[in-house]
């Protein structure tokens, strides 16, 4: 399955109204800042995108697992969070930069990409 596949489509350039984007102003976070904040006893939402296999091998205590060809239908289950911080992560970053854009385009003001995923934060 194209994990990419539940993402808008681009309008052409026939469209009449302009696309609407969504400024990218929001920073990803390093491994070593959530490490930081998860000792210093914050509460984080922090999603985890990968394949439930993935989950099952290891996870980031606390962290909500819906994997990325499911969070367009799943999206809803993240109403709560729209206004605050959403962490998001994967194995490496790319799906979890995948699943930031479309968080971003539903509406969510704070999506933050772990730098390196999973990988770098069990470094």
């Amino acid at each position: 399955m194209d994990e990419l596949n539940f993402l808008p489509k681009l309008r052409s350039e026939t469209d009449a109204t302009p696309p609407q984007t969504v400024p990218n102003t929001m920073s990803d976070i390093t491994s070593e800042e959530l490490k930081k904040r998860q000792a210093a006893g914050e509460k984080l939402v922090i999603l985890d995108v990968r394949e439930g296999w993935e989950y099952e091998e290891s996870r980031i205590e606390g962290s909500q697992h819906i994997p990325l060809g499911s969070l367009p239908q799943r999206v809803d289950e993240l109403e709560d969070f729209k206004e605050g911080e959403v962490i998001v992560h994967c194995k490496g970053g790319s799906r979890s930069n995948s699943a930031k854009a479309f968080l971003a385009q539903n509406g969510f003001r704070n999506v933050r990409n772990l730098i390196g995923g999973i990988t770098a934060y069990q470094q």
